[in-house]
């Protein structure tokens, strides 16, 4: 009877209509990555972005070899530093060139571009240890990857010495107190980018299916409300429509317990709302991996620490930068000058396999759609009059949506658990663990309500 039931739910004009939108949303988040793509492999914007940092290193240069030339005690420092802004400025003409020739579709130009982020990767995290400070040396810390991929990047033939670019005295005191307090996350950060170098890359300017996920779940932040609101209005709507045209009065007259009859209808609705929403997004995913496969699974990325040992949630700011695709948040401080200072993430940071990040979003989601198809279910179930229903219903979206776009409630809220890919990565103010629990509750609580009453009704 089951299966005639979510056949007969697939079959109802809601169900095409949610369909549609889940299609919409996955057409939308598709056109958007498309035009990261197309903006990140444009020749003439790669070219205008290499040139522009040509001549800020062609600048920083001049200043530095002004310095050093009245500075005599950071000598050591400096030498380096102008070396390394020498071989900078060296490796940008030849990208340049390297662009001219066979644009950003050249093999050469791809593995000089990608060895060059890297190399300038491992500088920066360098000039910022501070060994007298508890910090060891990056290429202490890293050198079974320098040992590994030392000769592919060309770290034995560099002009300058890596390990003496520690230490960077030009800094201010903030700025090297928050280096310090990051030291762990940015080794964390350069080991997982070493790790992952011959990887696949899951950023936003090369395809992957992972990559249109994260559009979708995270970018835009209305597409899990709007899902959210459609599962309870299709499950309430399904159910009033039964009972009006009484197809549901072979159920209620059959001899069983109000439980059963209200698990028939949750079980029905979710896995009715479970096949629209793996339809609508999968054509899209499978449409990403086809064209740029399915590899990067175990490629890491980065989430709150704090996360996944209890129940407590950094309330991140607003201001972030991008690491493949986890949001990395900076501390932002102001100086006793009152400035504004952009400092480093200090706060714990941990790294899951991709593959198991996206598994404990998925066990969030699959919760969140047995949530509101419960409600959605209860409510109709246990209102008669349809008015009555349509109300409470109605009261139950302005509640989700309220609830979820103002982060009204939390982390005691059910109904402002939103993106399931934010709350999985650690940037909103409920974590993982508490999320889940939250929604098992509430489930739990519903169906004792739904089943409790209901069955005083019926002995009335």
């Amino acid at each position: 009877m089951l299966k005639y039931e979510i056949v007969s739910i697939l079959r109802n004009k809601a169900a095409y209509i949610f369909l549609l939108v889940v299609l919409l949303f996955g057409l939308k988040a598709t056109v958007e990555l498309q035009r990261s793509i197309t903006s990140s492999q444009d020749t003439n914007y790669i070219k205008r972005e290499l040139q522009y940092e040509l001549v800020m290193h062609r600048q920083l240069l001049e200043s530095e070899l002004a310095t050093a030339r009245r500075d005599a005690e950071r000598r050591k420092f400096n030498t380096n530093a102008i070396q390394f802004r020498k071989w900078r400025i060296e490796e940008l003409q030849e990208l340049i060139a390297l662009l001219e020739v066979g644009g950003t579709e050249s093999q050469q130009f791809q593995k000089e571009y990608k060895a060059y982020g890297v190399i300038c990767s491992i500088v920066s995290y360098q000039m910022f240890v501070y060994p007298e400070r508890g910090c060891s040396p990056v290429e202490v810390r890293c050198a079974d990857m320098f040992q590994k991929w030392g000769r592919q990047l060309g770290l034995y033939d560099l002009p300058f010495d890596i390990s003496s670019m520690t230490a960077n005295p030009y800094v201010s005191f903030e700025l090297m107190e928050a280096s310090v307090a990051a030291y762990e996350n940015n080794m964390s950060r350069l080991e997982h980018l070493l790790n992952d170098y011959d990887k696949k890359s899951l950023g936003l300017d090369s395809g992957s299916p992972y990559a249109f996920l994260e559009i979708l779940f995270c970018e835009n932040a209305y597409v899990p409300t709007i899902l959210d609101i459609c599962i309870l209005l299709f499950s309430f709507g399904y159910i009033m429509e039964g009972k009006n045209d009484h197809r549901y009065e072979f159920m209620t007259v059959q001899p069983c317990s109000e439980w059963k009859k209200y698990r028939h209808y949750v079980t029905s609705f979710f896995l009715a709302a479970g096949v629209v929403c793996v339809i609508g997004i999968g054509v899209w995913f499978l449409y990403w991996g086809m064209r740029y496969g399915f590899n990067g699974i175990d490629s890491h990325m980065f989430v709150d620490a704090k996360t996944y040992k209890g129940f407590y949630s950094y309330e991140h700011l607003e201001d972030y930068s991008y690491e493949g695709l986890a949001r990395m948040y900076a501390d932002y401080k102001y100086t006793d000058g009152g400035r504004g200072v952009m400092l480093y993430t200090t706060y714990p940071l941990g790294s899951l396999p991709l593959y198991r990040f996206l598994l404990y979003m998925c066990i969030l989601a699959v919760l969140k759609v047995l949530f509101f198809a419960m409600l959605g279910s209860g409510i109709r179930v246990l209102i008669q009059h349809s008015q009555g229903g349509i109300f409470v219903v109605a009261a139950a979206t302005v509640l989700t949506g309220y609830s979820q776009l103002t982060g009204w409630g939390k982390p005691y809220n059910p109904f402002a658990i939103g993106s399931c890919w934010n709350v999985t990565l650690g940037s909103e103010r409920i974590t993982w663990l508490y999320a889940v629990l939250e929604l098992t509750f509430s489930c739990i609580l519903i169906m004792i309500i739904t089943c409790t009453v209901s069955g005083k009704k019926d002995r009335i």
